[in-house]
């Protein structure tokens, strides 16, 4: 749970260590799975993250807020008021 946070009041993973094969696959999995749509934030040639789209930011609060909510240190990451 720790690599991310939140970007302008938007959820986002850090994928830093991760190839660009693997981000666009997490990508993919994401909308398949979840119906999350993202965007990538690109550095360097390299994707570096990615950023769940505004409109499916409640849809995504919905899904982790079970998780994060078990986590006090955890809550400070996605800085939206949800929680």
């Amino acid at each position: 749970m720790d690599d991310g946070g939140a970007q302008d009041n938007q959820p986002y993973f850090s994928t830093g260590e991760v190839t660009n094969k693997e981000v666009l696959l997490m990508q993919q999995v994401f909308k398949q799975n979840f119906d999350l749509d993202s965007s990538l934030r690109v550095g360097d040639g390299h994707y570096k993250g990615i950023l769940i789209r505004r409109k499916d930011c409640s849809k995504f609060l919905d899904l982790v807020q079970p998780y994060v909510s078990q986590v006090d240190g955890m809550k400070r990451k996605l800085k939206i008021s949800r929680f």
